[in-house]
């Protein structure tokens, strides 16, 4: 019988057991966890997942986690998915930006890269503040997507620019993981 995948989204309360509830829960239905996240934003957690495994053990699967997140605190969203096929013609590379904390400079940055036709494969911003000036400082850090045919002198030189302009530390190196 054929694989089924589905993309699982949950912000809920923080509860110690969700988590474990959740993996338990697949492992249970005979699903297997392809990729995962887990994170704390403020007060909540964020998981995401992509589940497979048969049919009939993904609406099993699916009947069971309803009734874990059957409750007031919880947001779900579940879709039915496939396995992500990449393009052999991109090339990963990794993004690190410091900066003092400025509204909207993680929109500024995905612009450049959006303007350039690089695909942003993952993102992560974090705020906190330096212990020696108080001072409030963002970082941001990005897997993205560099076309092959790119030239990368004047895509790193482009980038090295605007970041000039942005007052941006940044650092653009390939992904060698």
């Amino acid at each position: 019988m054929s694989q089924q995948s589905i993309t699982l989204a949950l912000i809920a309360s923080r509860r110690l057991n969700l988590i474990k509830e959740l993996t338990v829960s697949c492992a249970k239905h005979k699903c297997n966890i392809q990729e995962s996240r887990m994170t704390s934003l403020g007060d909540d957690q964020v998981i995401c997942m992509q589940i497979s495994g048969k049919w009939s053990d993904i609406a099993k699967l699916e009947s069971n986690i309803n009734k874990i997140s059957n409750d007031d605190s919880v947001q779900l969203l579940l879709k039915n998915s496939e396995e992500r096929s990449y393009d052999k013609g991109l090339m990963p590379y990794l993004v690190h930006v410091t900066t003092i904390d400025t509204t909207g400079i993680a929109a500024s940055v995905i612009k450049f890269f959006t303007a350039q036709s690089v695909e942003i494969e993952n993102m992560a911003t974090h705020r906190y503040i330096t212990t020696q000036t108080k001072t409030a400082m963002q970082t941001l850090s990005l897997t993205v997507l560099l076309p092959i045919d790119i030239h990368l002198a004047d895509f790193r030189e482009g980038f090295i620019e605007f970041c000039d302009e942005y007052n941006l530390d940044a650092i653009l190196e390939p992904d060698r993981g």
